[in-house]
């Protein structure tokens, strides 16, 4: 059999593309999920439930296949070293209005600090209920003491490797997708990049940008952000 026929025939029964990442799953996924639904049925009348989740921009351009003229492939320029930044997102899952903040890094002190934006957002709310996964910042030393100042906010952990329950999850796969593809200029900064994208996609319901954090009164976040057991992770 020719090459050429070999090749046919591969191409009647199979493509060439990507597998798919999947998540594992929780094998109390079922238990968890019946756990959440009763916690939001006993909320207080008036109360604000929020799905929330972190991301990572990084200037490093991606790069993915696209069309490219025979005989030339394009050139994409690195940064030289890579910078990334931490996007913190939260959609009201009532009215849909969208609310994000960018940090140097995801520590458990600016998880705090966009709680605290988002009991800003809600000044009426006499409970804010933030759906979240398990990650450390959801959960470490710093988080749980901070409500002991904040009553308000309710931080719901989700079942574990489930991002398919998430619906902000379905957000950032948006955001990725709005990425320059390689032979476009990347973006100019990394924290520059939800900017446009979040006013286009969420034009009436976007939050106001925040301020830049973190809030007075915490530790200073910059790239040498102290280890995560000072952090309290």
């Amino acid at each position: 059999m020719s090459p050429r026929t070999m090749y046919r025939r591969i191409r009647e029964e199979a493509t060439w593309r990507r597998p798919r990442l999947i998540a594992k799953g929780d094998p109390d996924q079922d238990t968890t999920c019946t756990d959440i639904r009763a916690r939001i049925a006993a909320l207080p009348t008036g109360s604000v439930v929020l799905a929330e989740d972190e991301t990572h921009l990084d200037l490093l351009a991606r790069i993915r296949a696209c069309w490219q003229p025979i005989g030339q492939r394009y050139h994409v320029l690195t940064p030289g070293s890579n910078k990334r930044r931490t996007l913190h997102g939260a959609v009201n899952l009532v009215t849909g209005a969208w609310h994000y903040h960018v940090s140097v890094k995801n520590v458990s002190v600016v998880f705090c600090y966009f709680l605290e934006q988002l009991l800003t957002a809600y000044p009426d709310a006499p409970v804010i209920a933030v759906l979240c996964d398990n990650g450390t910042t959801h959960h470490s030393g710093i988080t749980q003491h901070w409500p002991e100042a904040h009553p308000r906010p309710q931080v719901i952990e989700g079942a574990k490797y489930s991002p398919q329950d998430n619906p902000v999850e379905r957000t950032w796969a948006v955001l990725n997708n709005a990425s320059p593809t390689p032979h476009q200029q990347p973006w100019p900064t990394e924290s520059a990049k939800p900017i446009p994208f979040f006013a286009t996609t969420h034009p009436t319901r976007c939050s106001p940008p925040p301020p830049p954090g973190p809030h007075p009164g915490y530790p200073t976040i910059t790239d040498k952000t102290s280890s995560p057991n000072k952090e309290g992770n």
